[in-house]
C-alpha cells in the first residue's frame, strides 16, 4: 500500500542466505564461494574479532588431503571474521579462528585468513561474520595442503610444502613419511645438512653452526631436541654418505 492510499509501481529488496544457520551450512570443496551476510541472522560465536552478535554464514567443507585446510575471505567487501569447527552443530569445537590478515596475504587489511589442521573425508564447520556487527558481500576461498616430509639439516619435520622454505631445508613431497628411527638416508639423508644435492665439509661447519644456535635442524637423533647426542649420530650419518 501507499501513503494515503497512493499507488504506484514500486519494487521490494529481499535478500535470503540458504545457509544463515549451522544446520543448514553449505557443502563445499576446494574452492572459492561468494556469500552475502547482508540480512542474514547470527547463528554462532567465535574467539576473535568481537562476532558474538554479528550476522554469519556457515559452510561444511570436506577435507581433501591430510594435512591444513588454508581458508580466507580475500577480496571481500567488508571487515570479515573467519572460523572452523568441527562438524557439530550442538557441540561445535573452535579449531581456528582469525580476524584480520592484515596484509600478509589478502591485500585488504580487514579480510581473514587461518590454517586448521584436517583428515581426508572429514567434514568442518566453517562459520563467516563479521567485526562488531559489519555485514556485507565476500569470497570464501578454500584449500586444502597437504603435509610431507620437510628434511630440515640433519632433521625431518611434517610440514606443508609452502612451510618447508629457508636455508638447509627441501620438501620430499606430499603424503611422504619422515626416516624411520635410525634411518639416516630416507626420505631425508642427514648428511647432506645443507640440501645441496652433494656432502662436502661444509655440512661439517653447517651443523656445529645450528647445534650451537640450538636451532632444530641439529636434532640428528630425532627427538626434538639439541643435546650431545645429535653430535655423534650427525658424524655417524655424515661419514656414512648418501645412496
Amino acid at each position: 500500500g501507499g501513503y494515503l492510499a497512493g499507488q504506484g509501481p514500486g519494487q521490494v529488496n529481499i535478500s535470503f542466505t540458504d545457509n544463515d544457520s549451522c544446520d543448514r551450512a553449505r557443502n563445499v570443496v576446494d574452492g572459492t564461494y561468494s556469500f552475502d551476510t547482508r540480512g542474514a541472522s547470527q547463528d554462532g560465536v567465535a574467539t576473535c574479532g568481537n562476532s558474538n552478535t554479528t550476522p554469519d554464514v556457515w559452510f561444511l567443507y570436506t577435507a581433501s588431503c591430510d594435512g591444513d585446510l588454508i581458508a580466507d575471505t580475500c577480496g571481500s567487501a567488508y571487515d570479515t571474521v573467519l572460523s572452523v569447527y568441527n562438524d557439530n552443530c550442538l557441540m561445535p569445537v573452535e579449531r581456528a579462528c582469525n580476524d584480520d590478515d592484515l596484509g600478509v596475504v589478502c591485500t585488504g587489511l580487514r579480510q581473514s585468513r587461518l590454517a586448521a589442521p584436517v583428515v581426508t573425508g572429514s567434514g568442518y564447520l566453517i562459520r563467516v561474520s563479521g567485526f562488531n556487527g559489519a555485514t556485507g558481500l565476500g569470497r570464501l576461498t578454500l584449500m586444502c595442503e597437504a603435509k610431507g616430509a620437510c628434511c630440515v639439516g640433519a632433521t625431518c619435520l611434517q610440514l606443508r610444502r609452502s612451510e618447508c622454505v629457508g636455508a638447509n631445508q627441501a620438501f620430499t613431497g606430499p603424503g611422504q613419511a619422515c626416516n624411520a628411527p635410525d634411518d639416516a638416508t630416507t626420505p631425508c639423508c642427514k648428511a647432506d645438512f645443507n640440501r645441496n644435492g652433494m656432502i662436502s665439509v661444509q655440512d661439517l661447519f653447517d651443523f656445529l653452526t645450528a647445534y650451537f644456535g640450538n636451532a632444530i635442524a641439529a636434532d640428528a637423533s630425532g627427538n626434538s631436541m639439541v643435546e650431545l647426542q645429535d653430535i655423534f649420530d650427525y658424524l655417524a650419518a655424515y661419514f656414512a654418505g648418501c645412496p
